[in-house]
C-alpha cells in the first residue's frame, strides 16, 4: 500500500485478518484427487509443495488469504467437480432474520355487553335490552424483516509455480468470485385481531323479556411486516500468479460477479378476530345480531434489492 491511504472497505477486510495466525503446510508431493477447502474465514494458508498434481479435485479457498508455492504443477487424467483447479472465493452474506410476528391485543376479547336484569321479580318493563358487545381491536403489526448481510470478499492470493510438468502437461485454471449479499429477512406476520365482545342477555323474568344485545365484530388483523433489504456484494482482493515466461499461456483465468441479493418477502397479514356471541333475548324477544369476523390485515411490501454487486479481485500474471 506504500504511503497511500486504505479505503474503508480495505481497512475493514484487513481488520478481520489481524492479528495473523497462519496455517503452514510443507510437503514434497500433493495429489489433489478431491476438493480441498480452506476456510471459510480462517487464518491465512501457506502451502509449500514439491510436486502439485491435480487429478480429480480442486483447491478451494473461501475468504482466506492464500499463498501457494509449487516447484512443479502436473495434471492427471481425472476431471473434478469444479471447472477450475484453484478457486479464490468470498463468502456470501447471511440472510436477514425474520421480523417478529404481531400479537393479539390484550385482553384477547373485547368487553362484553351487560346483561339486563328485572327491576323487580317478573317485571322487565323499563329494564332495557342487553348491552352490545364492543368491537375487537386491531391486531398489532408484524415487524419488518432484517436486512441481509453483505458478503465477505475473496482475500489476497499469491500463487507461484516453478515449472509445468512436461510428462503430465496441462493448463492451470484459476477462478475467482467474491461474496454475494444475503437475502433480506421475511417480514413478521400481523397479529390476530381481537375477538369481539359478547352481547349481553336481555331481561328474562316471568312472562316478560327484552332483546338480547348484539355481538361485537372481530378486530382487523395486524399489518404484516415488510421484507428486509437485500445485502450487497463486495469487491474482492487481487490475485497474483507467477509462472515461467514460457507457461504464461498455460494459465487461464475466469471470474464471476457476486450479485446483490433480493429483498425479503413480506409476511402475512394477521387473521381477523372472531366475532363475539350474540346476547340471548328474554321471553318472546329476539336474540341480538350476530357479529362479523374481522378483516385480514394489510399486506406489506417486498424488501428492496441490494445496491452494489461485488467484483472479483483482479488477476495479475508475471512471467519469470
Amino acid at each position: 500500500m506504500g504511503k497511500g491511504q486504505l479505503s474503508a472497505e480495505d481497512e475493514k477486510s484487513l481488520g478481520e485478518m489481524l492479528p495473523i495466525n497462519a496455517n503452514v503446510l510443507s510437503v514434497s508431493d500433493m495429489n489433489v484427487t478431491s476438493d480441498i477447502t480452506y476456510g471459510p474465514s480462517s487464518s491465512p494458508v501457506l502451502l509449500n509443495v514439491g510436486t502439485l498434481t491435480f487429478n480429480g479435485g480442486s483447491l478451494i479457498v473461501k475468504n482466506t488469504a492464500f499463498t501457494l508455492h509449487a516447484d512443479v504443477v502436473a495434471f492427471g487424467p481425472k476431471t473434478g467437480n469444479s471447472p477450475y483447479h484453484i478457486g479464490i472465493l468470498g463468502v456470501d452474506g447471511d440472510a436477514g432474520d425474520k421480523g417478529t410476528d404481531g400479537t393479539v391485543p390484550s385482553p384477547a376479547q373485547a368487553s362484553s355487553g351487560s346483561d339486563t336484569h328485572p327491576r323487580s321479580p317478573g317485571v322487565c318493563t323499563g329494564a332495557g335490552n342487553g348491552g352490545n358487545g364492543a368491537d375487537g381491536s386491531k391486531g398489532t403489526d408484524g415487524n419488518n424483516g432484517q436486512a441481509g448481510k453483505d458478503g465477505k470478499p475473496n482475500l489476497p492470493a499469491n500463487i507461484t509455480i516453478g515449472e509445468f510438468s512436461t510428462t503430465q502437461p496441462g493448463n492451470l485454471v484459476v477462478f475467482s468470485r467474491s461474496g454475494a449479499g444475503g437475502q433480506g429477512g421475511e417480514g413478521g406476520m400481523g397479529g390476530v385481531g381481537q375477538q369481539g365482545g359478547n352481547g349481553g342477555h336481555g331481561c328474562d323474568s316471568g312472562c316478560e323479556g327484552t332483546e338480547g344485545g348484539n355481538a361485537g365484530n372481530g378486530g382487523k388483523g395486524g399489518k404484516c411486516g415488510d421484507g428486509g433489504y437485500g445485502g450487497n456484494g463486495v469487491n474482492g482482493f487481487n490475485i497474483n500468479v507467477t509462472v515461467p515466461s514460457a507457461n504464461v499461456k498455460n494459465v487461464q483465468f475466469s471470474t464471476e460477479v457476486a450479485p446483490v441479493a433480493q429483498g425479503g418477502n413480506p409476511g402475512l397479514g394477521g387473521i381477523g378476530g372472531d366475532p363475539g356471541s350474540k346476547g340471548k333475548g328474554g321471553k318472546g324477544r329476539s336474540d341480538g345480531n350476530t357479529g362479523k369476523k374481522g378483516y385480514p390485515g394489510d399486506t406489506g411490501e417486498k424488501g428492496e434489492i441490494g445496491t452494489q454487486q461485488g467484483n472479483a479481485g483482479q488477476f495479475y500474471i508475471t512471467g519469470k
